[in-house]
Parts: structure tokens; C-alpha cells; sequence
């Protein structure tokens, strides 16, 4: 590719492969080298997915890929961004929502010949997940975006992630690209424990056990802010630079924020409060000095 970011070289590709006139390994080789080259290319990236359902490559062994370009970069908002679509996706598929890849070894190995004449090939449907070798499930265009209902990540899942956020953060903490991740990772948590609330709201919620559960879904989601928010209190003690503060102090700042909204919860306070995962903080006032 020429230009790597041109949309209609891209088209023309998922073109050709979902035709099945090309190898879908040697696509995937292909946007590796790609992305060794640039591994921010968001087309590469959307391509690689795309690739990857096509082949049933299940999406374990995507997020593992997408953690091997975060370890070589922390700075890569590309590949941070592919795992959180493919961790939801992967939690989505383990509690119903869908099937994950793998079922069908590759999407080069189908039963079906390519066409041989360019009036078949123009007839022809793009080949997807389900007609490929294998049934993916779901259709052939999603890449690394998940296309299931969404759901929220479970606690221990964002703890894990959490700590990979840290040793990005403690690395250089002037790096934007996981201060970013941390804050959707702290909407997934304050996310969680509202749906928790809000299921047993659905459900009656009125007797003890269900106003404990409640209680217990908020207290771990405000244990694992806490946790986070000792993290960047750590961080900034070591650093005596405050030039280079500036993203653990704004992060401390929504997670005092999203703090406060869970604490609104426990009080019967608004559903919709301050915090919660939403891009922009709420009116109340943050302990965090500036």
C-alpha cells in the first residue's frame, strides 16, 4: 500500500479477501507489517479485525496481539483502544451474547471454489464469519468493534486491567494514551454497580438481602476507585515534578468525581449523578488541588 490511509485502498482490500481471491493469513502477515511500520494506522487496525473474523481467529489471540504492540508502546491509542472493544466483546460472547471465533480453523479452507468469471464474481456476496470455513457468529464487518448489546466488564477483569494502566502510567506519566484507558475503565466499573442497583431496583429491591447486595456491588465498585486513586497518589509523591503531574492530578479528579457518584447511589441520590463514565465531570467540587 502506497498510502497506508487511504479508505478507498482499504475498501478495495476488504473487497478482494471477502471475495476470497486473496489469503486471509497472508492479509493478516501483511497488516502486521503494516503496523510494524505504523502501529497507530487505525485502518490497519479495523482491517486486522475484520481479517480476523473473517478467519475465525478467536478473539483471545487478538488481544493478545493487541497487547504485544501496547507493550512495545504504551503510547499506541490504537491498540489500547482495540483491547477494551475486544475484552467487551469477549465477556459479551462468555455469558451468552454471542460465539467466539475459532470454530472454523481459517476463512481460506471453505468448501465453496472462488468464482472463475467476472459475472459470478460480481454476483457473488462477500464471503462473512458465517459462510467462511467456519460459523464466527455474528457478521463480517465488525472488527475489532463488538456488535453485541452492551455490558460491562466484571470487577476482577477491570482490576487486571487497572494494574496494566499502572505500569504504563509509573513508565512515563506524561504518556496521554492510558490515562484514557483508565477513565473508560473507571466508567466500566461505575457502569457495573449501577446496572447492579438497577437490577435489583427491577427486581423488587425492597427486602434486606437485596438492599445488601446493593450495598455490596457499590462498596467494591468504590473500593477498586479507591485503589486507583491511592495509585495516583503514589505516583505523584514520587514525582516531584509537577510539570509532569498534569494527568494524574486530572485523573485523581474524576475519580473523586465518579467517587461521588456512587456515593449518591448508596444515599437513594440521583441515577444519572457525577460520575459514572461520562467524558466530562460534574458540578460538585473536587478535593484535588490544581
Amino acid at each position: 500500500l502506497r498510502n497506508p490511509k487511504s479508505y478507498a485502498a482499504w475498501h478495495a482490500r476488504r473487497w478482494v479477501v471477502g471475495h476470497r481471491l486473496a489469503s486471509l493469513a497472508a492479509e493478516v502477515r501483511l497488516v502486521d507489517a503494516l503496523l510494524d511500520v505504523d502501529a497507530r494506522n487505525f485502518h490497519a487496525w479495523a482491517h486486522r479485525g475484520w481479517a480476523c473474523d473473517l478467519g475465525c481467529i478467536p478473539a483471545a489471540d487478538q488481544l493478545f496481539a493487541a497487547a504485544a504492540r501496547i507493550e512495545a508502546d504504551f503510547s499506541n491509542y490504537s491498540a489500547w483502544h482495540a483491547r477494551s472493544a475486544l475484552l467487551a466483546r469477549m465477556h459479551w460472547e462468555k455469558v451468552g451474547g454471542g460465539r467466539s471465533g475459532g470454530g472454523g480453523g481459517g476463512g481460506d479452507d471453505g468448501g465453496e471454489e472462488p468464482p472463475t468469471t467476472l459475472a459470478a464474481l460480481l454476483s457473488s456476496a462477500p464471503a462473512g464469519p458465517s459462510s467462511s470455513g467456519g460459523d464466527c457468529g455474528g457478521g463480517g464487518d465488525r472488527g475489532t468493534h463488538p456488535t453485541a448489546k452492551p455490558t460491562t466488564l466484571p470487577l476482577p477483569v477491570l482490576a487486571a486491567e487497572c494494574a496494566l494502566v499502572r505500569a504504563a502510567t509509573f513508565t512515563d506519566p506524561t504518556d496521554q494514551a492510558p490515562w484514557f484507558y483508565q477513565r473508560w475503565l473507571v466508567g466500566q466499573v461505575v457502569a457495573g454497580a449501577r446496572a447492579a442497583v438497577a437490577a435489583e431496583e427491577e427486581g423488587g429491591g425492597g427486602d434486606k438481602a437485596a438492599q445488601a447486595r446493593r450495598a455490596e456491588a457499590i462498596a467494591a465498585a468504590d473500593a477498586a476507585l479507591a485503589a486507583e486513586a491511592a495509585a495516583c497518589e503514589e505516583l505523584l509523591a514520587a514525582e516531584p515534578d509537577r510539570a509532569l503531574c498534569k494527568w494524574p492530578l486530572l485523573a485523581l479528579a474524576h475519580l473523586a468525581d465518579a467517587r461521588a457518584g456512587l456515593a449518591a447511589l448508596v444515599k437513594g441520590g440521583e441515577q444519572g449523578g457525577r460520575g459514572g463514565g461520562g467524558g466530562s465531570s460534574g458540578p460538585h467540587k473536587s478535593k484535588v488541588q490544581l
